[in-house]
Formats: structure tokens, C-alpha cells, sequence
């Protein structure tokens, strides 16, 4: 399976199958398309490391300003619950807290997002976008995809980690609050809720209107020929290393 990674500055497309050996980190350098092969956690840090001066913000002041929203999201939610009284709605809280911070940071992440100057973050979006149609036209037709298949593939879809990161915020939520209603719906109905939410989410995955695609705006857009023509050449290349 093909899976991919971007950045302001390029897309590292990877098979998941090699053991991170098989990778093409592809961008341009003066305007030339340059693409180097090999190990994908070496080629990621090469990313990280030529996409650093783009990241302005220190990492600490982001994530203290992330922790800070997620905490005062969770304390308001955490409330209600506790309003409605006992240890249910406490525990219910807590529930959510757990398994809602990790999913919560990801989206205020993706909304944030890392590059404070407007060029970067178009970039990016761009690049992330042609990630997503160059992996997702692959995983629904196992080809790699050519440079007309760039301009009619939508770079939105639910293989991505916004979706799950929405999904896994309103599951976190029912199971948090069904938890808290135990009282007085009794634990019968709590198995009921959780479990017909779970169903609900998953089908929603198959979902070509998933309404949780809203999320991707923040951190993708339609790839420009510049954008195609990298990550198609991209593409072929790590086919080509199998």
C-alpha cells in the first residue's frame, strides 16, 4: 500500500509494505524538480529539516497555545456534564477528556496549522493535495496515476487524518455523554448508543458527502501543473523502485 507525507517544500510518497525502505522524496530546488530515493524516515527528516525555516513560530509557543484551546474545549464540555450531577457525569467527562485530546489536538493542529506566512501555507495545501491524489486515485484503481489523472481526481476524500481525527471526536463525545446519561437511561441503552454510533461512523468512511471532508479545507487544495507534474513523476518513480 502507497502512503504519503507533505510539506510547504515537497511530498515524500512511500510503500508501507518495504519496511521504510522503498520512498521518493520528490521538490523543487531553483525551480528544478529534484527526487531522491530511499529510507523513508531519513527521506522525512530531510523534508523536516529543509521545511524548518518556513515554520517561524517555535514549536513550544504552538503547542502551549494548542494544549491551552484543547484545555478550556474539554473544561466547557466537562461542565455540562458535571452540571447534570454524580459520579457518572464526572466519569463521562473524564471519558471524553482521554479519548477525545489526542483526536481534538489534531484538528485544532490542521486548523492552525504550522506556517504563519500565507505563501507557505498555500503551499503546502497544494503539495498535500497533490499527495492525496496521487495516493488516493491508487488506492482506488492500483495504478500510479498520470498527469491527467491529477486534473480530474478530487484532492478531497475520507483517507484522511482530519476525517478520523472528527470521527473519533464525536465517538469520544457519545460515549462520554451516553456515560453520563447511564442514570437515566441505564447501561443497556449506553451499549445501544455507543455501539450505533460506532456502526454510523464507519459506514460515513464510504461516504462520498461526508460532511467531516469540511476539515481538509484548512489543510488542502487543488494542486496547480507545477504541483502535478512533481508528484506524478514522484509517483512513477517509487513505482519503479518495486
Amino acid at each position: 500500500m502507497l502512503g504519503g507525507e507533505s510539506s510547504s517544500v515537497g511530498i515524500v510518497f512511500y510503500d508501507t509494505e518495504k519496511k521504510n525502505e522503498n520512498a521518493v522524496f520528490c521538490f523543487y530546488k531553483d525551480s528544478e524538480p529534484f527526487f531522491k530515493t530511499g529510507n523513508k524516515n531519513e527521506l522525512f527528516k530531510e523534508m523536516q529539516r529543509l521545511d524548518k525555516p518556513a515554520k517561524s513560530e517555535p514549536t513550544g509557543k504552538i503547542f502551549k497555545l494548542l494544549a491551552a484551546e484543547l484545555l478550556a474545549f474539554i473544561l466547557i464540555i466537562a461542565a455540562v456534564w458535571i452540571f447534570i450531577g454524580g459520579f457518572f457525569s464526572v466519569f463521562g467527562a473524564f471519558l471524553f477528556s482521554a479519548l477525545a485530546y489526542f483526536p481534538v489536538l489534531v484538528l485544532i493542529y490542521a486548523v492552525k496549522s504550522l506556517y504563519p506566512a500565507k505563501e507557505n501555507l498555500e503551499q503546502f495545501k497544494r503539495f498535500h493535495g497533490a499527495e492525496h491524489i496521487a495516493v488516493g486515485f491508487y488506492l482506488k484503481n492500483k495504478k500510479i496515476p498520470a498527469s491527467e489523472d491529477f486534473k480530474n481526481h478530487s484532492p478531497y476524500h475520507n483517507e484522511c487524518g482530519t476525517v478520523y481525527a472528527a470521527s473519533a471526536v464525536i465517538f469520544s463525545a457519545a460515549l462520554g455523554t451516553g456515560f453520563a446519561l447511564i442514570p437515566k437511561i441505564g447501561f443497556l441503552w449506553f451499549i445501544v448508543i455507543s455501539f450505533a454510533t460506532l456502526i454510523l461512523l464507519f459506514i460515513n468512511f464510504f461516504n462520498p458527502l461526508n460532511p467531516f471532508i469540511i476539515f481538509q479545507h484548512y489543510t488542502v487544495q487543488k494542486p496547480s501543473e507545477k504541483e502535478i507534474l512533481l508528484a506524478a513523476e514522484g509517483m512513477k518513480r517509487l513505482s519503479e523502485l518495486e
